[in-house]
């Protein structure tokens, strides 16, 4: 019986699918050397007519670009969330000169901002799992810290609204892209 190069070696090269050879390969050009031109472009660019970056099964976006849409969707619902408390409770959503729903929203703005970092959510701002759920839990509970620091209320029926509704708006809308992504590439 003859035995391959890699068995001799005991290296074994996993079988991937097309898609996945044609992402590593991406990755690969992405990767070049500090010094080499054009190290922070890929070798074959994406037509100028497609702007977006382009992600792969797991939502990861090329080093090359920061992902300001993602984190713009993420703040945009997180002041909606914040809009919608104070119609439910104050009945007036900005409050004079729109204060009031900064008053609400900045904690959990910051949060959010943290829970990126923390997340590293540049890396796959699109996963759901890897992104979206830390980002989410770290929204939720240090916007409830800098909401008791600041004097705000952090009632409990407060904090569980306050998750449910987060979770669904920060983890629900990478999951809608992420099946929509899918969908498509069927």
């Amino acid at each position: 019986m003859r035995v391959g190069h890699e068995e001799q070696s005991g290296c074994h090269a996993p079988t991937l699918s097309r898609p996945a050879r044609a992402r590593a390969a991406q990755g690969q050009q992405l990767r070049r050397g500090i010094g080499d031109v054009g190290a922070d472009r890929p070798v074959d660019p994406a037509p100028a007519t497609d702007p977006a970056p382009a992600t792969g099964d797991n939502g990861e976006v090329p080093a090359s670009r920061f992902p300001v849409v993602p984190l713009l969707v993420d703040a945009a619902l997180v002041v909606v969330f914040a809009a919608v408390g104070r119609a439910t409770h104050d009945g007036d959503v900005f409050g004079p000169f729109g204060s009031g729903l900064a008053t609400t929203a900045w904690p959990f703005l910051v949060a959010l901002i943290v829970g990126w970092l923390v997340a590293r959510a540049w890396r796959r701002p699109l996963a759901p799992l890897r992104t979206g759920v830390p980002v989410w839990l770290v929204t939720v509970a240090l916007g409830m810290v800098l909401r008791a620091i600041s004097g705000q209320g952090v009632a409990v029926a407060f904090v569980i609204v306050a998750t449910l509704t987060l979770g669904l708006f920060l983890v629900g809308w990478r999951g809608i892209v992420r099946l929509v992504s899918r969908v498509r590439r069927s």
